[in-house]
């Protein structure tokens, strides 16, 4: 088992991640665009990342953009990446993930499987 390493009193904590899917994604469509929302939560320390993979690859080719890190008040930290496809695109697409990664540590992640 990997050790994890100690930042003060916290012992470093994988943060949760979900992509929140309801209907006003999808009627974004009609604006010829999508935006999907991968949330990281409870993680510490704060320098996580999240990163988009599409159909399996990190090269994404839409717009990915990142909100700022918040702390919380247990000292642990949340974070925000949002992924916007037009349309075109978007059929294209099989699968979505979010990774939440940090240094050599094992990748979290989130997958949306496209039918």
């Amino acid at each position: 088992m990997e050790a994890l390493p100690l930042y003060g009193s916290l012992i470093e904590a994988v943060p949760s991640l979900t992509v929140p899917i309801d209907a006003e994604p999808f009627e974004e469509l009609q604006q010829k665009k999508l935006t999907l929302t991968c949330l990281g939560n409870k993680g510490f320390p704060s320098d996580w990342q999240l990163r988009w993979h599409v159909n399996g690859s990190s090269q994404v080719h839409w717009k990915e953009e990142w909100g700022p890190v918040r702390r919380l008040d247990d000292d642990h930290y949340t974070w925000s990446s949002f992924l916007t496809v037009d349309e075109e695109n978007w059929k294209k697409i099989s699968s979505v993930t979010c990774r939440a990664i940090l240094g050599s540590l094992a990748p979290v992640s989130v997958t949306l499987k496209i039918n």
